[in-house]
């Protein structure tokens, strides 16, 4: 297993056109809040998330990406600056690039997603403001384990 930000094993296919990383915990070590498998084809690629927990309601979020979200098992909340929508087992939810949300989650949930080819940086919107991750981490720190808990910063900028 691998974390966010850290050298995470890639798996090169012949060609150099593709690679691999299963089984990435998105998360403190302590409490991850996701593990994902990802295949990465350069202009797509597919990824299986598994929820444990919501995303961290702190700010909103995007993706460098397009992406079409498949729900396998149980379902989600995608609470977004354009509103919320509700997806039960089976849909599919379309969400460009720009799009800022967090997800919220009642119980695991499983999904596999198509995402497009990297468009931009992943980061947050702190007062309609995009922040890179990294920094955004370094500020706010992480994901906590449990609402109330301090926030574990990351001393890199």
């Amino acid at each position: 297993m691998c974390r966010r930000f850290e050298s995470c094993p890639a798996y090169p296919f012949p060609g150099g056109q593709m690679e691999s990383r299963w089984r990435q915990q998105i998360g403190l070590t302590e409490c991850p809040y996701m593990e994902r498998w990802v295949l990465d084809l350069k202009f797509f690629s597919l990824r299986i998330h598994h929820w444990m927990s919501s995303d961290d309601d702190l700010h909103m979020h995007d993706h460098p990406w397009w992406f079409i979200s498949w729900v396998i098992v149980g379902s989600y909340t995608d609470v977004g600056s354009d509103g919320t929508i509700f997806r039960p087992r089976w849909s599919f939810g379309y969400r460009n690039a720009l799009h800022r949300h967090t997800v919220v989650i009642d119980k695991p949930c499983w999904t596999i997603c198509l995402c497009g080819p990297e468009m931009r940086e992943f980061g947050f919107w702190v007062n309609d403001k995009f922040v890179k991750a990294k920094r955004y981490f370094y500020k706010y720190g992480h994901h906590p384990c449990s609402k109330g808990d301090e926030r574990p910063r990351t001393f890199e900028r």
